[in-house]
């Protein structure tokens, strides 16, 4: 059993505001941002911000997605070896250079404080990403993923959950935080839904009072289903991640990025692998033969390019996956993140990945490289 689990309608506890917070991007800066995105807001703001609105964080969102990718290259292919969350790495890497993106706190981190810049109410929050397969129980990971909240409308307190650094299967849009049962959103096509509930976590000590068996510990859940074939009733809603409504700072994301970019773990997906996943915008032509309504353009629908490991893979929003090519060599991956993502590598960044789990020439029987 558990408390609070009754249905919140999309503001924070409490009807909790969130207040105006200085950015840690200047106006040209936000420009600047603007612009590597071909977003144009229409105004100087240097002079004049623009009136926020969740119309317009939709669109930021989008074009966020399509412009940055979620990838950690830089784990592998640097010598350094790091990952650059740092308020001016960011920036430079993405905007200034255009050599790439980031994983969750880095492409978080420059939406967060390019928000704020734009005169959006935002803070940041913390996940536990699910590593489980429904029916089956959840199986989450550490506090290791950055999220962000936003009260996007002047004067209310309607709260929107957004993450640009999730990956495969994340959102596409803000979602209203509100696990009303009316409040499912799609993802990057009409047959990616998302939704967001409310559970008790299984394995909490704490209890509401002593032996009422009652757990007090209630979190929220962000949740992805992929319509196959028109069928929703047989598929099961995948549990992405759980979540409160507790801010977090630059400095415990800092820690989090060390901790996934330094520490050895066989078994971490960032470790072993070299990922990267872009949302892509679908062409006319190809919404029909996906069998989608001719009413839906390109303007409405993106897809997904993924690379985990030696493959990449197109991912439709019906969770369908087509292998696009396959690699042998560090040249042909460094090759296929050029073309296709837009990672700017050079061939010889392959020295940096030698003896590295994540590296084709890894010798799995011997341990891996430590840092």
């Amino acid at each position: 059993m558990s408390r609070d689990l009754e249905t919140r309608c999309g503001t924070l506890r409490n009807n909790e505001w969130i207040k105006n917070t200085a950015s840690c991007y200047t106006a040209a800066q936000a420009m600047q941002w603007l612009a590597c995105m071909n977003v144009d807001l229409g105004q100087n703001l240097a002079t004049d911000l623009p009136g926020t609105s969740l119309e317009t964080l939709s669109l930021l969102m989008k074009h966020h997605l399509l412009t940055f990718p979620f990838e950690n290259t830089s784990m592998h292919y640097s010598p350094q070896h790091a990952m650059d969350i740092t308020t001016e790495g960011l920036f430079q890497r993405l905007v200034v250079d255009r050599k790439g993106g980031s994983y969750c706190f880095g492409l978080n981190g420059l939406f967060l404080g390019m928000l704020r810049a734009l005169g959006y109410r935002a803070f940041s929050g913390a996940s536990r990403v699910n590593e489980g397969d429904p029916p089956g129980p959840p199986n989450h990971r550490p506090l290791l993923h950055q999220v962000i909240f936003v009260q996007p409308v002047v004067d209310s307190t309607q709260t929107y959950l957004v993450d640009v650094g999730f990956g495969a299967g994340g959102l596409a849009r803000p979602i209203r935080l509100s696990n009303e049962a009316g409040n499912v959103i799609p993802g990057i096509g009409p047959r990616e839904k998302h939704r967001l509930t409310r559970t008790a976590i299984p394995h909490s000590s704490v209890e509401t009072s002593k032996d009422s068996g009652v757990l007090s510990e209630v979190r929220w859940n962000l949740e992805v289903l992929h319509e196959k074939n028109g069928v929703t009733d047989t598929t099961p809603w995948r549990m992405l991640y759980t979540f409160s409504e507790e801010e977090f700072y630059p400095k415990d994301f800092q820690c989090s990025s060390f901790f996934v970019s330094m520490m050895p773990d066989l078994q971490g997906l960032f470790w072993s692998n070299v990922i990267c996943v872009k949302n892509f915008v679908l062409e006319d032509d190809h919404v029909v033969a996906c069998g989608m309504s001719e009413s839906i353009t390109s303007r409405e629908i993106t897809y997904r390019m993924v690379m985990i490991g030696k493959e990449v893979k197109r991912s439709d929003d019906a969770g369908n996956t087509e292998t696009i090519r396959s690699m042998n060599t560090e040249l042909e991956r460094i090759e296929a993140l050029r073309e296709i993502f837009g990672v700017n590598l050079h061939d010889d960044d392959a020295l940096h990945i030698t003896g590295r789990v994540a590296g084709f020439s890894y010798n799995h029987s011997t341990p891996a490289v430590s840092i």
